[in-house]
């Protein structure tokens, strides 16, 4: 599995759990369904753009939250009691 994809699907598994949404009600909103929820929040499936752009509408979040410090050592429960970063400070880092 890809680090990112991982990373990914953790801070959707940390959002969905924040507002109280279980796996099949997410997967109805985007149209898909427990299982593939699950293999993203996972890692194990990688998530294609419009999809994520779905999911960050249900969880009425930035699509760029998913992204933020993706290049560093951390878990998503730390991601969000930190309070993140910026994407600038992420691309940034990248070159």
């Amino acid at each position: 599995m890809d680090p990112i994809d991982v990373l990914v699907g953790e801070r959707i598994r940390v959002l969905r759990l924040q507002h109280n949404i279980s796996q099949a009600e997410l997967g109805a909103a985007i149209g898909t369904t427990v299982g593939e929820i699950e293999q993203f929040e996972t890692g194990a499936r990688r998530i294609d753009v419009s999809r994520l752009l779905l999911i960050a509408s249900v969880l009425d979040v930035d699509v760029e939250v998913f992204f933020v410090c993706a290049n560093k050592s951390i878990d998503a429960d730390t991601f969000y009691e930190t309070g993140g970063g910026t994407v600038r400070e992420s691309f940034r880092s990248l070159h």
